[in-house]
């Protein structure tokens, strides 16, 4: 089965202090035959895309924040101003000719960001970047009242015969 192997540099555009997208620039495109052992293979510093009939897949080591499920085309980014009934954006026009694979934001000083892709807007959140952990909730034991009850009487003995006393 033939396959389409495209290189590609990754390319960081900085868009704000806490801000940056990866971009890829297209190095090399070949044809290989053998597309079980190629998927498995990384480059050191490349991202490979793998074109073939029944999909794609895209192997890269990079550290970014968020990472696209494929290459987008990334027209702006919105970043919220202020937060309260309404939420009002600061927006950054994005003028790059190259798809973009990640973004590396500081949650730490913006909790989310709007990205306007070729396919619609994206919201990155914290939620989509940490993996959510259940919280635990104890279970509260309920305080079971105690029924009175009466007291025994304690049953004596009763001793029919001699014999039955001597052990």
């Amino acid at each position: 089965m033939s396959v389409l192997v495209e290189y590609y540099r990754p390319e960081l555009i900085k868009v704000n202090d806490f801000i940056s997208l990866i971009s890829l620039v297209k190095e090399k495109e070949e044809k290989a035959s053998n597309s079980s052992s190629l998927e498995d293979s990384f480059v050191e510093g490349k991202v490979v895309v793998f074109n073939a009939k029944d999909g794609r897949v895209i192997n890269s080591n990079l550290d970014v924040t968020y990472k696209f499920p494929y290459p987008v085309y990334v027209n702006k980014v919105s970043v919220p101003k202020e937060i309260g009934e309404t939420v009002k954006f600061d927006d950054f026009p994005i003028n790059v000719e190259n798809p973009v694979l990640g973004v590396n934001v500081d949650f730490s000083k913006v909790p989310f960001i709007v990205v306007e892709t070729s396919n619609g807007y994206k919201i990155v959140a914290r939620s989509d970047v940490e993996e959510a952990k259940p919280v635990k909730e104890k279970p509260k034991k309920a305080k079971t009242k105690k029924k009175k009850r009466a007291k025994k009487s304690a049953k004596k003995r009763k001793v029919k015969g001699k014999s039955s006393r001597k052990g």
